[in-house]
C-alpha cells in the first residue's frame, strides 16, 4: 500500500456500500479479521480479506473468504487479487443482507422447475450423485491421477507436468486419510451445495 494511503474495508449492506476506515486491521492475518468483522456485525456477514502479503502486494496474495463457520479458508488464489485490493488500500470487503430486499426474480416458477431439471442431472450422475459418485466422493482430487497421466499436473513450480507420488495425495488417499483421522470428506463450502466435495482435512498431530 503506497505511503500515506489510508486502509479502509467495504461494508455492503441493504444501505448501499460503505467506504470505513480500517486502521485497526492493519497487518492482522485472515482469521483475525473475520472474527473482528463477525463480532462487529453478526456471524451471517460474509467477509472478504487480505492479510499481510495482499497489504505489501506480494504478486502471489489471494483474497481469502470466510466459510459458513467463519473460518477464512476459501481463497480466491490465482491472479494476485489480493494484491490489487491491497493497492487499493482495501483490507477487506463485508456483506451484510439483514433486511436485503434479496434477487427480483423475472420469472420465479420458471427458475423452480429449471433448477428441478439442474438438481436431478446431479443427483442423477455418476460423477456427482451423492455418496458414489467420484466427486462426491474424492472432490476435485478425483482428476488428479488423470491429470498427472496426461502430464499437465503442475509440478515444481510448473517445471514438470507429471509427479512421481501422485498416488499418496490423489482423491482416493485423501479420502482415506480423512476418514482414518475422523476429519469431514462430505463438506458443503458453498452455500446450498448439491455434491459437497469440499473437506475438512485433520493432521495427525492430535
Amino acid at each position: 500500500m503506497p505511503a500515506g494511503d489510508k486502509l479502509q474495508y467495504i461494508l455492503v449492506n441493504k444501505d448501499g456500500a460503505l467506504l470505513l476506515p480500517a486502521a485497526d486491521l492493519k497487518g492482522l492475518k485472515n482469521y483475525e479479521v473475520v472474527r473482528r468483522m463477525r463480532e462487529k456485525y453478526g456471524d451471517r456477514v460474509g467477509v472478504l480479506s487480505i492479510g499481510p502479503a495482499g497489504e505489501n502486494r506480494f504478486s502471489s496474495a489471494s483474497i481469502a473468504v470466510a466459510d459458513k463457520e467463519g473460518h477464512a479458508s476459501r481463497h480466491a488464489g490465482r491472479g494476485g487479487m489480493g494484491a490489487v485490493l491491497g493497492s487499493k488500500g482495501i483490507k477487506a470487503i463485508v456483506i451484510d443482507s439483514t433486511d436485503a430486499p434479496g434477487v427480483e426474480y423475472h420469472d420465479y416458477e420458471a427458475f423452480k422447475e429449471a433448477a428441478k431439471v439442474f438438481r436431478r442431472a446431479i443427483m442423477e450422475s455418476d460423477a456427482t450423485k451423492p455418496n458414489t459418485g467420484e466427486l462426491a466422493m474424492y472432490d476435485m482430487n478425483a482428476i488428479m491421477a488423470p491429470v498427472n497421466a496426461l502430464g499437465a499436473f503442475p509440478t515444481r513450480n510448473f517445471s514438470q507436468g507429471q509427479f512421481e507420488g501422485v498416488d499418496k495425495i490423489d482423491g482416493e488417499a485423501l479420502h482415506n486419510t480423512i476418514k482414518e483421522r475422523g476429519g469431514i470428506y462430505k463438506y458443503a463450502g458453498c452455500s446450498q451445495c448439491i455434491i459437497q466435495c469440499s473437506n475438512v482435512y485433520v493432521d495427525n498431530l492430535r
